[in-house]
């Protein structure tokens, strides 16, 4: 999981079967459990698709550049790895979090 780095924000695209059903930003810290599952305690909800069969995007951001970025990201393709149905796509880690992460911090 990478969180990308947008103009002073970590955003974090959610996925369901490589296409963008969520997406999170100021995502700056995450929490791994011992189920190995993440929460994001800062992160906030921009906006999340409602049908996959008939995508409704509902946009929740309240300032202009994280409602234009869930409007262009919200149900496109993104390339996933995962060893599950649901994904964090992977993007560019904020240098704060590569050391934490090469640590097995992260």
């Amino acid at each position: 999981m990478r969180p990308r780095h947008r103009r002073g924000r970590h955003v974090l695209p959610v996925t369901l079967a490589g296409y963008v059903v969520a997406l999170l930003t100021d995502v700056h810290t995450w929490e791994k459990d011992t189920r190995s599952r993440y929460t994001f305690p800062q992160a906030r909800l921009a906006g999340h698709i409602t049908d996959l069969a008939t995508p409704t995007k509902v946009i929740i951001a309240t300032n202009r550049p994280d409602r234009d970025l869930a409007e262009l990201l919200l149900g496109s393709r993104l390339p996933t790895r995962s060893g599950g149905a649901i994904a964090y796509a992977r993007t560019r880690m904020h240098p704060s979090h590569e050391a934490g992460e090469r640590a097995g911090r992260g």
